[in-house]
């Protein structure tokens, strides 16, 4: 869970499962998580300049990529967004 919490500044709050995450530690290297929030499964993969969220199980989840809110579906389970260089 460190590795989520650290790389993939991932937080909860009372309504939503926020992200903020940071680039790879290495160039080639790549960090993949899945975890189970509100009975969905979600996959998170961090690369070295972008990330991507896939709900691999479940209806609909919203979740937070930074200040962004982003919305998995069954239809649409895929969102790709930017690492900041932060």
């Amino acid at each position: 869970m460190m590795l989520t919490y650290v790389f993939g500044g991932m937080r909860e709050d009372a309504e939503t499962l926020s992200f903020w995450p940071r680039r790879a530690p290495e160039e080639n290297a790549k960090l993949r998580f899945s975890l189970i929030y509100r009975n969905q499964l979600l996959e998170v993969e961090i690369g070295l300049d972008k990330v991507e969220y896939v709900l691999r199980e479940g209806e609909r989840l919203v979740i937070r990529h930074e200040t962004q809110e982003v919305v998995l579906t069954r239809e649409n389970p895929l969102a790709v967004r930017p690492v900041s260089r932060r």
